[in-house]
């Protein structure tokens, strides 16, 4: 299920709706489409739960779900009847891959750890993309990077006014 923005125009100039729509599809095919504007009477877990119905869902029946990793979406498909977590789809599981990897290519390289931490996060990142494509527990690749992610940790960027530093930490913590 994925939440969807759309903009609509009225006469007091566009509007803005949230759309969560998704479908619920069976292995040989069968597929139910749902959808309804966020924030409105329409019970999005009704529409979930029409869907498994329409498509022979029983209390037996294995139940997958895949959704953009919204937070939110979770409490709906429990409310839903479906008990395991969902699991990102390959889109948005890519998108937060290639978010990794550009992150890692900035990474500061002003001692050699960090030059081969860097090495090391950039290699991974990019097995982890194949490990999660072809199946396989990625978990591996996952503590490679924690095991080189401490040279990066503590210190900050080392080219910020310490100053400056202190000011933001005293304004995130007032209240």
């Amino acid at each position: 299920m994925k939440d969807k923005f759309y903009s609509t125009p009225s006469e007091a100039g566009p509007r803005h709706l949230e759309v969560r729509l998704g479908n619920v599809e069976t292995p040989d095919g069968a597929r139910q489409v749902f959808a309804a504007v966020a924030r409105t009477d329409t019970a999005i877990e009704t529409l979930i739960q029409r869907g498994l119905a329409a498509v022979g869902h029983t209390d037996k029946t294995d139940l997958m779900a895949f959704t953009d990793g919204c937070s939110g979406l979770r409490s709906m498909l429990v409310d839903a009847g479906v008990k395991a977590p969902p699991s990102l789809d390959w889109f948005h599981i890519a998108m937060r891959l290639h978010h990794a990897e550009k992150t890692a290519g900035t990474l500061p390289i002003d001692t050699p750890e960090r030059e081969n931490a860097k090495t090391v996060i950039v290699t991974e990142i990019d097995r982890l993309h194949w490990r999660i494509w072809n199946g396989k527990d990625a978990k591996v690749t996952l503590e490679r990077i924690r095991q080189v992610m401490p040279v990066f940790q503590g210190d900050g960027d080392r080219k910020r006014d310490p100053s400056s530093r202190r000011r933001r930490c005293a304004r995130s913590t007032a209240i």
